[in-house]
């Protein structure tokens, strides 16, 4: 699953996104790929791994409420169109 927040000030002149998931790896390990930039634009990637996969879930939930207190908000799942 995931994440995607934005962050949208018009008066700073800031169009960033941030988007985070939790995907499991070949070696058994759990990856949280974070993805950050400006919108329209294309970002940087960060993974970090983790053993446990609760401690995997548990730094993405963090990473997002971190990120929503500098104001990003989550945007809506989006559904594919067929």
């Amino acid at each position: 699953m995931v994440q995607v927040l934005q962050k949208i000030n018009h008066v700073k002149g800031q169009s960033r996104f941030y988007a985070i998931s939790v995907a499991p790896t070949l070696f058994g390990e759990t990856c949280v790929i974070s993805e950050w930039g400006r919108i329209g634009a294309g970002g940087k990637l960060r993974h970090s791994y983790f053993a446990d996969p609760t401690a995997a879930e548990r730094f993405a939930n963090n990473l997002r409420a971190r990120k929503e207190r500098r104001g990003y908000v989550v945007l809506p799942e989006q559904v594919p169109l067929l």
